[in-house]
């Protein structure tokens, strides 16, 4: 009969679920009509008119949400590094290192290591203070911001002249990304003095100072609450977080950068400011936490240490008037691998694979996913066309 139409649903299983797909054909005098009367689905990642969730997750997929994971330590013994279920996701920039001051008659010479791990590295800008140490990009006097005077690989320097004798000057230097992100800052102080002053001072005889980064004035009475313990910093690498078990020390890979996180409901009451001191056999480096809101935690990222050994590491927390009110150290134990009780060697952690290994493994699951639904749909049409076939050879 010409002009007749068939109307058919199948459904077609695609691996989950049974799903419906709609199909008409018309017979005419001359061809046949076939319509597959489905929903667009052109996989482009957006959901567009005509797509759902039912017949196109993939650009429509069901919402979901994902509560924030809070960092558990695996059951272990002994002090090393345990590794945690989840880091907290923020861009961390890297700071300078080996961040030095030369002080000399009327002026201080800088000089620091730029961060080797950093790609994207946009170049530095250093703040300046006769008062603490410029806590952040806008805290100070803007000195210099550029990539500094290259004196050797991958090492630099900036000399500050015409300064005062006998006045303290304190510096931060904070590294910036191409994306224009700042890291939370590596710190120094120097005091410049005439040549005649540094002689009498080379003839006293006074007892060994401790660096101004070691020594902050505490306030007499701390706040009230939990101290912070060495065992609530967070230090990952690579995609990986390790805590100190023990609150004394932490394992961590020699040859790989280091992020340290601190949960701000864990910061004493009253703290405007947290740094943190390296020693590491004398040579001393102080850097800043920054406080990231999208966080909700201090950070702090460090080039790799590069060498093995233990480098004592103090935490301060320091009030508006920068008065320490609490403080805590640690040993961070720098290793070419790490060692645990329950899995006795830890390799080198990989690297992520590269992108383009990422698309095709994408790309695959795509074509897996949708391939049975294709084959359904070129089966209903030979059918479609068999039986209307079928039914002009009957009239003739």
């Amino acid at each position: 009969m010409r002009g007749s139409k068939v109307f058919l649903i199948i459904l077609f299983f695609d691996g989950i679920l049974f799903r419906p797909i709609f199909v008409s054909a018309t017979n005419s005098s001359k061809n046949i009509d076939i319509n597959l009367l489905v929903s667009s689905c052109n996989n482009n990642g957006v959901c567009e008119s005509g797509e759902n969730t039912t017949v196109c997750p993939a650009d429509c997929p069901v919402a979901t949400t994902t509560p924030p994971v809070t960092p558990v330590v695996a059951p272990s013994s002994g002090g090393t590094g345990i590794p945690v279920t989840q880091k907290p996701v923020v861009v961390i920039v890297l700071n300078v290192d080996n961040l030095s001051a030369q002080a000399g008659d009327k002026q201080v010479v800088l000089r620091w290591t730029k961060p080797v791990d950093l790609i994207d590295y946009g170049g530095i800008m250093i703040r300046r203070s006769t008062v603490f140490f410029p806590t952040n990009v806008d805290v100070g006097g803007l000195l210099y911001q550029g990539v500094g005077l290259e004196i050797g690989k991958n090492t630099f320097e900036y000399a500050d002249i015409g300064l005062k004798n006998g006045v303290r000057y304190f510096y931060t230097v904070f590294v910036y990304n191409t994306g224009n992100v700042f890291s939370s800052g590596a710190s120094v102080s120097a005091l410049p003095q005439s040549p005649e002053m540094d002689q009498i001072k080379k003839l006293e005889v006074k007892p060994i100072e401790k660096t101004p980064e070691l020594s902050v004035p505490k306030v007499i009475q701390p706040p009230k609450g939990r101290p912070v313990e060495f065992s609530d910093f967070i230090f990952e690498q690579n995609g990986q977080n390790f805590v100190s078990e023990d609150n004394k020390k932490v394992d961590v890979l020699n040859n790989l950068p280091i992020n340290i996180y601190l949960d701000n409901k864990k910061i004493p009451k009253g703290t405007k400011t947290v740094i943190v001191t390296l020693d590491n056999k004398g040579q001393i480096q102080t850097f800043l936490l920054k406080n990231d809101q999208d966080i909700l935690a201090h950070v702090v990222g460090l080039p790799a240490f590069c060498v093995d050994g233990s480098i004592k590491a103090i935490f301060s927390f320091l009030n508006n008037n920068n008065l320490m009110i609490g403080s805590v150290e640690g040993l961070i134990n720098s290793k070419a691998v790490l060692v645990s009780p329950q899995t006795e060697i830890v390799p080198q952690i990989p690297k992520a694979p590269i992108l383009s290994t990422a698309i095709g493994v994408v790309k695959k699951t795509v074509a897996q996913k949708y391939f049975w639904q294709w084959v359904s749909s070129i089966m209903i049409i030979l059918f479609l066309i068999l039986r209307l076939l079928s039914k002009r050879r009957r009239k003739k």
